[in-house]
């Protein structure tokens, strides 16, 4: 990037400011650059030729900024009533971004399903018919599970590894974190399928050892840790009953505090109506992930299997939009799912866990 009017530690900033928060400059106007240059503490007479200088710098490469396309909408909160009344004028404004095409082979994945095997799982895994009338299909609720893993599988290749953790009044590792080879297939579905019900709900000890195992597979991918998507899915039908004791969330919070993966995510799924839902709906809060609810056994299998399809089409995860507003403008809220990794744990001094 070269102009005799800006200096090389002025051009760097600016660099630094676009590859931070801007995807993409087609269509930016002089409020636009105005507020890049601020940004970059760049002179404000110098705008129109930081505009050129960042336009050619994109053209030649230097500047790798992509064709994503940020679309914003922004209407009145409450709109005008009266003729000749003007509407409030704080705005709602919604952000919609049009990703591009990825020519790349897609991203390798590192999947731990930890699968709630307590007693309640052997109940039958009832249907609903079209007249809304619950019906059996001879399979147990845990027989379903397996069969949507089963499917997940199928779609994972050699550069994917997938574990299983299995528990009920405890947690064990029914299957290692392992490359999703032919024999690994295998070897997964074998085990899958010695799964048994039996015993109450701690959810907390499958939650925990599903995450220890992430954590494991991001020190043994070596330098291909930061390609590689990284998601926790959790299955249970039911209240869990053996808290930790500080309770789920906060001690979720701590684990991850304590080990941070930006890389990770930890989706819920509760399957019938016997939940606690509010909490499985924070710890997916908490870990960057989402909650499904699943009411009907029919649409386990949906759900489940869409979860991980998405998860092996994602190109990256935990990303930041940046909005920079100009003329005055600010931002007051942001309304959306939100993501609580990493937020502050007013107890996380305290040293007497079992989370580390």
């Amino acid at each position: 990037m070269e102009d005799a009017n800006i200096a090389k530690d002025d051009r760097k900033r600016v660099v630094d400011v676009l590859r931070k928060g801007i995807h993409s400059i087609k269509g930016a106007g002089d409020a636009f650059w105005n507020s890049v240059a601020k940004n970059a503490q760049i002179k404000p007479g110098h705008a129109l030729r930081l505009r050129r200088v960042v336009e050619k710098a994109v053209k030649s490469g230097e500047l790798p900024l992509g064709d994503v396309a940020v679309t914003l909408r922004a209407y009145p909160m409450i709109p005008a009533t009266t003729e000749g009344k003007k509407g409030d004028r704080d705005m709602h404004v919604h952000v919609s971004i049009n990703a591009p095409d990825m020519k790349k082979d897609r991203r390798p994945c590192d999947l731990v399903c930890v699968i709630d095997i307590s007693g309640s799982m052997c109940k039958d895994a009832n249907t609903k018919t079209a007249e809304g009338k619950s019906e059996s299909q001879g399979l147990s609720q845990l027989d379903v599970v397996v069969h949507a893993m089963r499917t997940i599988i199928g779609n994972l290749d050699k550069h994917d590894r997938l574990g299983v953790v299995a528990y009920s009044s405890e947690a064990r590792v029914a299957f290692p974190l392992s490359d999703m080879t032919k024999s690994a297939k295998k070897r997964v579905n074998e085990a899958l399928g010695e799964l048994s019900p039996n015993g109450s709900t701690n959810l907390w000890a499958g939650l925990h050892k599903g995450l220890d195992m992430l954590k494991l597979a991001s020190q043994r991918r070596g330098p291909r840790a930061s390609e590689a998507n990284a998601a926790l899915l959790l299955l249970t039908d039911g209240c869990p009953n053996v808290p930790p004791p500080r309770g789920h969330v906060p001690t979720l919070l701590n684990y991850l505090k304590k080990n941070p993966d930006k890389r990770r995510a930890i989706h819920t799924f509760g399957f019938g109506y016997d939940l606690d839902s509010k909490l499985l709906c924070e710890l997916a809060d908490a870990g960057n992930g989402s909650y499904a609810f699943i009411p009907d056994a029919g649409l386990v299998g949906t759900v489940f299997v869409h979860a991980a399809s998405n998860l092996l089409a994602s190109r990256a995860s935990a990303a930041t939009l940046k909005i920079l507003p100009t003329n005055g403008a600010e931002v007051a809220a942001v309304v959306g799912y939100g993501t609580g990794e990493g937020e502050k744990d007013e107890d996380d001094d305290d040293e007497d866990d079992e989370d580390d």
